[in-house]
Protein backbone atom coordinates (compact mmCIF):
# COMPACT_ATOMS: atom_id res chain seq x y z
CA UNK A 1 0.00 0.00 0.00
CA UNK A 2 1.36 3.75 -1.03
CA UNK A 3 -0.07 6.61 1.47
CA UNK A 4 0.05 9.59 -0.28
CA UNK A 5 -0.27 13.47 0.80
CA UNK A 6 -1.10 16.16 -1.63
CA UNK A 7 0.13 18.91 0.25
CA UNK A 8 0.08 22.76 -1.24
CA UNK A 9 3.77 23.98 0.19
CA UNK A 10 3.57 27.60 -1.27
CA UNK A 11 2.21 29.26 1.63
CA UNK A 12 3.18 27.39 4.59
CA UNK A 13 5.97 24.44 4.94
CA UNK A 14 3.76 21.69 5.27
CA UNK A 15 1.59 22.65 8.11
CA UNK A 16 0.01 20.05 10.11
CA UNK A 17 -0.56 18.08 7.21
CA UNK A 18 2.95 17.62 6.82
CA UNK A 19 3.71 16.65 10.04
CA UNK A 20 0.65 14.15 10.66
CA UNK A 21 2.07 12.49 7.82
CA UNK A 22 5.62 12.65 9.18
CA UNK A 23 5.03 11.08 12.54
CA UNK A 24 2.61 8.61 10.98
CA UNK A 25 5.43 7.12 8.60
CA UNK A 26 7.62 7.07 11.49
CA UNK A 27 4.92 4.96 14.05
CA UNK A 28 4.27 2.40 11.17
CA UNK A 29 8.22 1.86 10.66
CA UNK A 30 7.98 1.00 14.19
CA UNK A 31 4.73 -1.02 13.82
CA UNK A 32 5.99 -2.74 10.60
CA UNK A 33 9.49 -2.62 10.04
CA UNK A 34 9.48 -4.22 6.63
CA UNK A 35 7.40 -1.18 5.19
CA UNK A 36 4.71 -2.73 3.83
CA UNK A 37 2.57 0.79 4.13
CA UNK A 38 4.92 3.61 1.85
CA UNK A 39 4.39 6.94 2.79
CA UNK A 40 4.87 9.75 -0.16
CA UNK A 41 4.16 13.83 -0.37
CA UNK A 42 3.52 15.54 -3.01
CA UNK A 43 4.01 19.30 -3.26
CA UNK A 44 3.29 19.62 -6.80
CA UNK A 45 0.15 20.64 -7.81
CA UNK A 46 0.24 20.01 -11.41
CA UNK A 47 1.11 16.32 -10.30
CA UNK A 48 -2.14 17.11 -7.84
CA UNK A 49 -4.56 17.88 -11.02
CA UNK A 50 -3.52 14.72 -12.71
CA UNK A 51 -4.14 12.43 -9.95
CA UNK A 52 -7.89 14.25 -9.95
CA UNK A 53 -7.67 16.45 -6.60
CA UNK A 54 -9.04 19.26 -6.68
CA UNK A 55 -7.83 21.37 -3.73
CA UNK A 56 -5.20 20.45 -0.82
CA UNK A 57 -4.37 18.83 1.47
CA UNK A 58 -5.61 15.15 0.47
CA UNK A 59 -4.64 12.44 2.11
CA UNK A 60 -4.89 9.06 0.07
CA UNK A 61 -4.48 5.02 0.46
CA UNK A 62 -3.57 3.48 -2.82
CA UNK A 63 -4.29 -0.25 -2.09
CA UNK A 64 -3.31 -3.44 -4.67
CA UNK A 65 -7.20 -3.13 -6.49
CA UNK A 66 -8.60 0.06 -4.91
CA UNK A 67 -8.00 3.52 -3.44
CA UNK A 68 -9.34 4.97 -0.14
CA UNK A 69 -8.78 8.90 0.90
CA UNK A 70 -9.23 9.93 4.40
CA UNK A 71 -11.25 12.76 5.84
CA UNK A 72 -10.44 12.92 9.33
CA UNK A 73 -8.43 14.98 11.56
CA UNK A 74 -4.61 15.82 10.75
CA UNK A 75 -3.05 14.09 13.49
CA UNK A 76 -0.62 11.44 13.12
CA UNK A 77 -2.00 8.54 15.63
CA UNK A 78 -5.26 9.28 13.53
CA UNK A 79 -3.63 8.78 10.57
CA UNK A 80 -1.82 5.23 11.53
CA UNK A 81 -5.40 4.49 13.69
CA UNK A 82 -6.87 4.71 9.72
CA UNK A 83 -3.89 3.22 8.28
CA UNK A 84 -4.60 0.00 10.19
CA UNK A 85 -8.25 -0.30 9.94
CA UNK A 86 -8.33 0.08 6.37
CA UNK A 87 -5.43 -1.50 4.69
CA UNK A 88 -6.05 -4.87 3.31
CA UNK A 89 -3.28 -7.06 1.89
CA UNK A 90 -3.01 -10.18 -0.42
CA UNK A 91 -0.09 -11.44 2.04
CA UNK A 92 1.07 -10.63 5.34
CA UNK A 93 4.32 -10.59 6.87
CA UNK A 94 3.82 -11.66 10.64
CA UNK A 95 6.55 -12.36 13.30
CA UNK A 96 5.45 -14.77 16.06
CA UNK A 97 7.53 -14.02 19.15
CA UNK A 98 8.74 -17.36 19.89
CA UNK A 99 6.38 -18.58 21.95
CA UNK A 100 3.15 -19.40 22.57
CA UNK A 101 0.83 -16.90 20.72
CA UNK A 102 -2.67 -15.90 18.94
CA UNK A 103 -0.56 -14.03 16.46
CA UNK A 104 -1.83 -16.82 13.37
CA UNK A 105 -5.15 -16.97 14.78
CA UNK A 106 -6.99 -14.07 13.10
CA UNK A 107 -5.66 -15.55 9.55
CA UNK A 108 -6.38 -19.23 10.34
CA UNK A 109 -9.45 -18.69 11.23
CA UNK A 110 -11.80 -18.15 8.89
CA UNK A 111 -10.93 -21.19 6.53
CA UNK A 112 -7.74 -22.19 4.32
CA UNK A 113 -4.45 -20.72 4.82
CA UNK A 114 -1.44 -20.56 2.91
CA UNK A 115 1.97 -19.97 5.38
CA UNK A 116 5.08 -19.51 4.07
CA UNK A 117 8.19 -20.06 6.84
CA UNK A 118 11.01 -18.37 5.78
CA UNK A 119 14.18 -15.95 7.22
CA UNK A 120 13.89 -12.47 8.05
CA UNK A 121 16.11 -11.64 5.32
CA UNK A 122 14.70 -14.04 2.66
CA UNK A 123 12.60 -11.16 1.17
CA UNK A 124 12.71 -12.50 -2.61
CA UNK A 125 10.60 -15.47 -1.43
CA UNK A 126 8.09 -13.15 0.19
CA UNK A 127 7.73 -11.00 -3.03
CA UNK A 128 7.24 -14.86 -4.84
CA UNK A 129 4.45 -15.36 -2.53
CA UNK A 130 3.01 -11.61 -3.11
CA UNK A 131 2.90 -12.26 -6.92
CA UNK A 132 1.03 -15.53 -6.56
CA UNK A 133 -1.39 -13.99 -4.03
CA UNK A 134 -1.94 -11.11 -6.56
CA UNK A 135 -2.47 -13.50 -9.79
CA UNK A 136 -4.70 -15.69 -7.55
CA UNK A 137 -6.68 -12.93 -6.52
CA UNK A 138 -7.21 -11.05 -9.54
CA UNK A 139 -10.07 -12.63 -10.87
CA UNK A 140 -11.15 -9.94 -12.95
CA UNK A 141 -8.18 -9.53 -14.67
CA UNK A 142 -7.50 -6.18 -14.08
CA UNK A 143 -4.63 -4.58 -15.76
CA UNK A 144 -3.10 -2.62 -13.44
CA UNK A 145 -3.03 -5.68 -10.53
CA UNK A 146 -1.76 -7.85 -13.26
CA UNK A 147 1.27 -5.00 -13.85
CA UNK A 148 1.52 -4.88 -10.51
CA UNK A 149 2.36 -8.87 -10.46
CA UNK A 150 4.47 -8.50 -13.97
CA UNK A 151 6.70 -5.73 -11.72
CA UNK A 152 7.66 -7.87 -8.79
CA UNK A 153 8.09 -10.76 -10.79
CA UNK A 154 10.73 -8.84 -12.85
CA UNK A 155 11.90 -7.55 -9.19
CA UNK A 156 12.49 -11.07 -7.89
CA UNK A 157 14.46 -12.21 -10.85
CA UNK A 158 16.51 -9.16 -10.68
CA UNK A 159 17.50 -10.18 -6.79
CA UNK A 160 17.77 -13.69 -7.64
CA UNK A 161 20.41 -13.12 -10.41
CA UNK A 162 21.89 -10.56 -8.25
CA UNK A 163 22.31 -13.23 -5.26
CA UNK A 164 23.66 -15.50 -7.73
CA UNK A 165 26.13 -13.04 -8.25
CA UNK A 166 27.30 -12.33 -5.13
CA UNK A 167 27.50 -16.07 -4.71
CA UNK A 168 30.15 -16.09 -7.01
CA UNK A 169 32.10 -13.16 -6.11
CA UNK A 170 31.99 -14.41 -2.41
CA UNK A 171 33.53 -18.41 -3.20
CA UNK A 172 36.32 -16.19 -5.42
CA UNK A 173 37.11 -14.32 -2.02
CA UNK A 174 37.38 -17.21 0.12
CA UNK A 175 38.98 -19.40 -2.80
CA UNK A 176 41.85 -16.32 -2.33
CA UNK A 177 42.10 -16.30 1.31
CA UNK A 178 42.63 -19.79 1.48
CA UNK A 179 45.15 -19.94 -1.19
CA UNK A 180 46.99 -17.12 -0.03
CA UNK A 181 50.09 -18.34 2.32
CA UNK A 182 52.71 -16.07 3.96
CA UNK A 183 55.68 -17.32 3.67
CA UNK A 184 57.07 -18.13 7.11
CA UNK A 185 61.65 -19.25 8.27
CA UNK A 186 61.98 -20.44 11.32
CA UNK A 187 65.81 -19.64 12.57
CA UNK A 188 66.80 -21.96 15.26
CA UNK A 189 69.44 -19.43 16.54
CA UNK A 190 68.40 -16.08 17.60
CA UNK A 191 69.52 -12.65 15.26
CA UNK A 192 72.24 -10.75 18.01
CA UNK A 193 72.49 -7.21 16.09
CA UNK A 194 75.90 -6.74 18.26
CA UNK A 195 77.44 -4.14 15.53
CA UNK A 196 73.98 -2.44 15.71
CA UNK A 197 74.10 -2.43 19.91
CA UNK A 198 78.07 -1.10 20.01
CA UNK A 199 77.79 1.79 17.30
CA UNK A 200 74.74 2.85 19.40
CA UNK A 201 76.31 3.22 22.56
CA UNK A 202 79.66 4.65 21.10
CA UNK A 203 77.68 7.54 19.19
CA UNK A 204 76.69 10.48 20.58
CA UNK A 205 74.06 10.87 17.68
CA UNK A 206 72.59 7.54 19.02
CA UNK A 207 69.80 5.69 16.58
CA UNK A 208 70.59 8.03 14.14
CA UNK A 209 73.84 8.16 13.50
CA UNK A 210 73.93 4.10 13.10
CA UNK A 211 71.08 4.49 10.34
CA UNK A 212 73.52 6.88 8.59
CA UNK A 213 76.34 4.41 8.67
CA UNK A 214 74.19 2.29 5.91
CA UNK A 215 74.74 4.52 3.42
CA UNK A 216 75.96 8.01 2.08
CA UNK A 217 72.76 8.64 0.13
CA UNK A 218 69.46 9.21 0.70
CA UNK A 219 67.94 6.32 -0.99
CA UNK A 220 69.39 3.88 1.49
CA UNK A 221 68.45 5.45 4.28
CA UNK A 222 64.76 5.38 2.57
CA UNK A 223 65.17 1.55 2.01
CA UNK A 224 66.34 1.11 5.68
CA UNK A 225 63.27 2.93 6.74
CA UNK A 226 60.70 0.98 4.73
CA UNK A 227 62.03 -2.31 5.47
Amino acid sequence: AVFVGYINFDRIIGGPAYRAIYEAALKLVELNVIKEVTFAVVTSQLTADYMGVDSTPVFRMYLWNETKEYNGLHVGENLVRWVVRNIHQVTVWLTPPGIKSLTLAPYISDGPVLIMFTPTLSFQNYDMLREIALEYYNCQKHQSVSLLARYIAYHLEEKILQLKHLDIVCEKQKSKEENFNIPVQIINQPWNNSSFVKNRKQSKLGWADSICQLGANKQTILNYYMF
